[in-house]
């Protein structure tokens, strides 16, 4: 399921497509979960779910990403631990993965800009040195409902170009080359931690969902739950948030 061809790309540009690679039945399937959780009403508070307010009416909330969904709902447990994506990651990484993190992006009509960034930023070094995300699409990503922009230049997908949690400057960047990720529903993308991206805001009346997978190798350590302690003590869910304490998202 993973050619030569698609293994050196990832090393040259941090990143390969993979296209129709689900079944339309099977991401339907998926997103009626997804669907299912978004409607949960903060009932479960297994799920750790982030609301910000939408930028075309400040009165708002908006549901903008789910996480800590392993090992808690089955059909997306079972979608972390497919074989065909865990056999893709083994190759890249050259050994068994495990999981790190897992995210459900909604990005809905209303929702800000990702400014460009590194996944890596937000202190993943200290966990591991060598990430690989799985983004599976499940809704159509368009110019209009802010697709995912990567760097797909090569000349920065290798280092961290910033060791802060800030967003990047463009000039920072040795000679990018940024590419609108336009994708259909099944298709998947791997990429590194590495490799810049951002996306702009979606003011059109449509969203697109995405899941996002992190793995790391096995060797390196399973840290996920620690991960998950510190993001709660850093930038917990709104449901479990203090009164007396201000969050900001930075990247």
């Amino acid at each position: 399921m993973v050619t030569n061809s698609e293994i050196s790309q990832f090393k040259k540009k941090g990143f390969f497509i993979k296209k129709n690679f689900f079944k339309k039945d099977y991401v339907y399937k998926v997103l009626r979960e997804v669907k299912f959780i978004k409607k949960d009403n903060n009932n479960n508070r297994s799920f750790y779910k982030y609301y910000e307010k939408s930028i075309l009416n400040k009165n708002k909330l908006i549901l903008v990403r789910v996480e800590n969904f392993y090992k808690i709902n089955k059909i997306l447990t079972n979608l972390i631990e497919k074989k065909l994506i865990n056999q893709i990651i083994s190759k890249i990484l050259k050994g068994k993965p495990v999981v790190f993190k897992e995210k459900i992006n909604f990005k809905p009509s209303g929702c800000r800009a990702d400014l460009l960034h590194q996944d890596s930023q937000a202190g993943w070094n200290k966990y591991s040195k060598n990430f690989v995300n799985v983004l599976i699409s499940l809704e159509k990503s368009t110019h209009q409902n802010g697709c995912l922009i990567f760097d797909v230049s090569g000349n920065n997908c290798n280092k961290l170009v910033k060791n802060k949690m800030k967003p990047l400057r463009r000039d920072e960047l040795k000679k990018p080359n940024f590419k609108k990720l336009l994708l259909n529903v099944g298709d998947i993308v791997f990429f590194n931690s590495l490799i810049p991206h951002c996306s702009s805001s979606n003011k059109s009346n449509k969203g697109r969902s995405q899941i996002y997978l992190t793995y790391n190798k096995a060797k390196d350590g399973n840290h996920r739950t620690k991960y998950i302690k510190e993001k709660l003590q850093n930038f917990p869910p709104n449901n479990l948030r203090s009164k007396t304490k201000n969050f900001t998202y930075r990247v």
